[in-house]
């Protein structure tokens, strides 16, 4: 089997999709269109913002500066079966009063209590770490 380009667009999978719509009727053409196009700016806008907020982060400096943990949250995504995914957040005051909210992972959002004094240290919305001042 020859796996050339020009088998895709051709007689390939690619080829047959355009002959399946050549003969299809427009009724049927024009929703198919308009859908498989939502699903490829979906995906182009979650790269975009997925790569701008990466470059963003990735510009900061890593900032370590004392903090005081004034919230915890967890967000579910995916259904009730094995492909679930938990994420978990913690809210950080600091010192002007203003906050920032990061996400964590699971080991450090397990041993962070609300109510903690410590230094994060963070790029961006990049967390990094987070010391317990006793």
């Amino acid at each position: 089997m020859n796996d050339s380009i020009g088998d895709w667009m051709g007689d390939g999978v690619i080829g047959g999709l355009l002959d399946l719509l050549e003969d299809a009727p427009l009724y049927f053409v024009i929703p198919f269109v308009v859908v498989l196009l939502m699903l490829v700016s979906l995906f182009v806008i979650g790269f975009v913002q997925t790569l701008t907020q990466w470059l963003r982060n990735r510009s900061q400096d890593v900032l370590t500066e004392p903090v005081i943990v004034s919230g915890k949250r967890q967000h579910v995504r995916g259904s009730s079966n094995s492909s679930a995914s938990t994420y978990y957040y913690i809210t950080f005051e600091k010192q002007d009063r203003s906050r920032v909210e990061l996400e964590v992972p699971g080991e450090d959002y397990g041993v962070i209590a609300e109510g903690d004094n410590g230094q994060l240290t963070h790029q961006g919305s990049w967390f990094k770490t987070f010391e317990r001042i006793v």
